[in-house]
């Protein structure tokens, strides 16, 4: 700032008339661009510095009511030591340049004044004072160069403190295996950064209007633990929830986006300045991030916004993550379940039994099934079955219909003979009827079958039945495809967990 900028106010504390006149002399050149105000004692100082913030103001050390040092917002170390009675007094930076005048001999007093705050420490002398508009006029320009240097080293910081936070959050997501400890730890750093006096990250379920899990940081966390789905409805969150919007709300508003009994709830708690943010994941609302300041506290700004809102991003992966592992394990163990009802099945049938998912991988044998694989078939659960007993397995593995069933009888020796019958297993409740009848039914008519589930081979051994024919051609062996239809129906409703 300069003076032929604009209208520049210079605030003068000096109680001596002599001098007054000898400052407003200097000062005459400069009359159309500046303004000076004059007060003659600390106490005519503070009434004008309640009303105007002046651009530069020009203290007297040594007024009638006291130390004019007692205007400086901010007091360093030194000049506490150098006047003890003024500890405890200041403690902002000052938001105006000032220049102290003293008498010679106070020289002793110069360094620490600087120290405290102050730019300059002019003795009165006349010369000094006929000076004062060129000392002024550097002293802004000075002035303006500290507040840039000081922004630009604030923006600095602000950059590697986010910076920080960043690298600190992306290490936790990939060092951490707990989802719950990685979102305290993306809880723990907002709240630090901003900084707040709490953030909480709700993971909500909104078809059920409940709240699932709440993760809490900051010093004061607990007493700004909304403990309902409706009191984070009722208010912002709500409204950030409905909106898909971020939010922030100053304290002491009557922010007409919060319901009059939320805001009530909030001034009970002595929340002030509030933050809201979706935790949205590919259009999928998983729950909302808040950031809370007390009623003593700052407000938060649209800087602290887009952070809170940067690491939502980050919670609402760790989220979405963590709901697609609890299905996925949750998947497995019903999986597990369901193979363990289909063991028990197969266990407790004589005949050998396999089980073939549609690639033709053994997924499942009995023991007898398992010994039929070892010298039919050279194949282990796991590996792909190409043939039993040189016949491939492909031939077995069709759609059956009504006048032939899939299975094919085969000679070992002259001694042992198999009968072996493949049959779809369907999972799905549409491709089974209710009773075995209607089951066998379907299975044996419907011509246009969609690709099962697997394929269940069933292998008994029929030799006793094969000696009896040749001596009593009456003797006939039980139907093996509607045993197997049976088996295939009672595993298929082992996987729906169907009684039957």
């Amino acid at each position: 700032m300069s003076f032929s900028e604009q209208k520049t106010h210079i605030f003068i504390v000096e109680n001596d008339v002599e001098q007054i006149q000898r400052i407003q002399q200097a000062f005459q050149l400069h009359s159309d661009r500046i303004e000076l105000m004059i007060a003659i004692n600390l106490a005519e100082a503070r009434a004008l510095l309640a009303a105007v913030v002046p651009d530069l103001m020009v203290v007297d050390w040594f007024l009638p009511d006291g130390e004019g040092a007692e205007l400086l917002p901010l007091v360093h170390k030194s000049l506490l030591q150098a006047i003890p009675a003024l500890a405890g007094q200041f403690r902002r930076k000052p938001i105006y340049p000032v220049i102290f005048l003293g008498q010679a001999g106070s020289e002793h007093l110069a360094l620490a004044s600087v120290r405290a705050g102050a730019l300059d420490y002019i003795i009165k002398t006349a010369e000094n004072l006929q000076k004062l508009p060129q000392i002024a006029e550097r002293a802004l320009q000075e002035w303006d160069d500290l507040v840039l240097r000081e922004q630009a080293e604030e923006a600095t910081r602000t950059e590697l403190a986010r910076a920080e936070l960043f690298y600190s959050t992306a290490h936790a997501l990939v060092s951490l295996d707990s989802p719950t400890k990685k979102l305290q730890t993306i809880v723990d750093n907002i709240a630090e950064a901003l900084p707040a006096s709490s953030v909480s990250l709700n993971v909500l379920d909104l078809t059920k209007r409940q709240i699932m899990e709440t993760v809490s940081g900051g010093l004061n966390a607990e007493p700004f633990t909304l403990p309902t789905f409706d009191d984070l409805w009722d208010g912002l969150v709500g409204w950030s929830l409905r909106k898909l919007e971020p939010v922030v709300s100053p304290k002491n508003a009557n922010d007409v986006r919060e319901r009059s009994e939320a805001r009530q709830k909030r001034l009970d708690r002595q929340i002030g300045s509030l933050m809201v943010t979706p935790l949205v994941y590919r259009g999928r609302t998983l729950g909302v991030m808040c950031a809370y300041n007390r009623l003593d506290e700052r407000n938060f700004t649209r800087t602290n916004l887009s952070l809170l809102v940067a690491l939502a991003h980050q919670a609402a992966i760790v989220v979405e993550e963590a709901r697609i592992l609890q299905e996925k394990n949750a998947l497995v163990q019903q999986i597990q379940e369901q193979i363990s009802r289909t063991e028990r099945i197969m266990d407790a049938i004589p005949e050998g039994v396999i089980l073939l998912n549609h690639q033709r991988r053994v997924i499942q044998v009995n023991a007898m099934g398992r010994e039929y694989l070892k010298y039919l078939g050279n194949t282990n659960v796991g590996e792909v079955l190409y043939s039993l007993n040189a016949i491939p397995i492909y031939t077995l593995l069709r759609r059956p219909n009504r006048t032939a069933h899939n299975k094919v009888n085969i000679s070992i020796d002259r001694h042992r003979h198999l009968e072996i019958c493949a049959c779809p297993v369907y999972h799905v409740d549409s491709h089974e009827e209710t009773t075995e009848e209607a089951t066998v039914s379907l299975a044996t008519t419907r011509a246009e079958w969609p690709e099962p589930e697997e394929w269940l081979v069933l292998i008994r051994d029929i030799s006793e039945y094969v000696a009896t024919q040749q001596e009593e051609s009456t003797v006939a062996a039980p139907s093996l495809a509607a045993y197997a239809t049976q088996v295939a129906s009672s595993i298929a409703r082992s996987w729906r967990n169907d009684p039957g």
